[in-house]
């Protein structure tokens, strides 16, 4: 799978650690819902990553910094900064 996009769709969750199994995952739109608590760690895990959108949910914490750290800096980050604290997002909602 390269791509998950559930947009706009009020999935009430979390965000489940078990997408760091998606290897060649390169987008992952779960904008517009109601997930909630924090990033999971295991988002880091995935190599290919090119978009992760987050804005919109009612996320809290950081985005991990392992993911910021990536050495081509090409990933597109976008959540709500107010309540999750992101130092390398492209868009802040």
């Amino acid at each position: 799978m390269k791509s998950l996009t559930i947009y706009d769709n009020s999935l009430i969750s979390s965000i489940p650690s078990e997408l760091g199994n998606l290897q060649f995952l390169e987008h992952l739109i779960i904008s517009g819902n109601k997930l909630s608590g924090t990033v999971p760690l295991e988002i880091t895990m995935l190599p290919m990553l090119e978009h992760l959108w987050l804005k919109g949910n009612d996320l809290v914490g950081s985005v991990p910094t392992e993911i910021c750290q990536r050495g081509d800096n090409s990933i597109d980050i976008q959540v709500d900064c107010n309540a999750v604290n992101c130092t390398c997002c492209k868009e802040c909602m």
